[in-house]
């Protein structure tokens, strides 16, 4: 069933008691600051709201951050860089 707004969108999800998840990850070397994170979280929710047709309450996203030692692009690490 298609959704026409955002309104219903949420109150059809409630409504139905159905379970919208979108699990987003994102893999990321380590370094940045709490406040870019919050940031980004933000606005990849927004975007999977706009895109997805869910609310907000039903995004996760779980963010991973690997030590530059431990990432590679092109034969070279990342700490290497």
């Amino acid at each position: 069933m298609p959704f026409d707004n955002e309104d219903n969108i949420r109150s059809n999800a409630i409504m139905k008691e159905e379970i919208i998840m979108p699990i987003v990850q994102i893999d990321m070397l380590e370094g940045r600051s709490l406040e870019q994170k919050r940031e980004m979280v933000k606005k990849v929710t927004e975007a999977i709201v706009e895109t997805a047709k869910c609310p907000p309450e039903a995004v996760t996203i779980v963010l991973r951050e690997a030590p530059t030692q431990h990432i590679a692009k092109a034969g070279v690490l990342a700490s290497d860089r």
